[in-house]
């Protein structure tokens, strides 16, 4: 259950649906306070081939990507936002040593520029005078 706090702030489970290229999509619903770590290896299942994590990238294409260093950051609004990402609606792109950040930076770039609703304030950022 997710309700709002008396300062404003969602307290309670969120549902997480975290995917990529080679990781089996599962979604889970958790409390605020579990790791990333623990999202891509318990619940996810780890990167199939014993790949090396190289990012996560949460928040949909307004968000951010996390590094490996900060993989052990527990999951709120408030350290995502101050890890340079947001939550957005759970959803999470893991990347291994394979993927290239240029190109998921391209990718996000390009989607948020064809995609008014990315760009709708204050749901996104306006990418397009870039």
């Amino acid at each position: 259950m997710v309700y709002f706090h008396r300062n404003g702030r969602i307290q309670g489970n969120k549902d997480f649906l975290a995917g990529g290229e080679k990781l089996t999509i599962r979604a889970s619903s958790k409390s605020d306070g579990i790791t990333l770590r623990q999202i891509v290896y318990d619940i996810g299942g780890g990167i199939p081939g014993n790949k090396r994590f190289k990012a996560i990238q949460t928040g949909g294409p307004s968000g951010g990507c996390i590094p490996e260093t900060l993989l052990d950051l527990p999951i709120d609004f408030d350290r995502l936002q101050e890890a340079g990402s947001m939550m957005g609606s759970g959803g999470m792109i893991v990347m291994d040593e394979d993927n290239c950040m240029v190109d998921m930076a391209r990718y996000l770039f390009d989607f948020s520029r064809r995609n008014p609703a990315a760009n709708a304030h204050p749901a996104g950022r306006d990418f397009s005078r870039w």
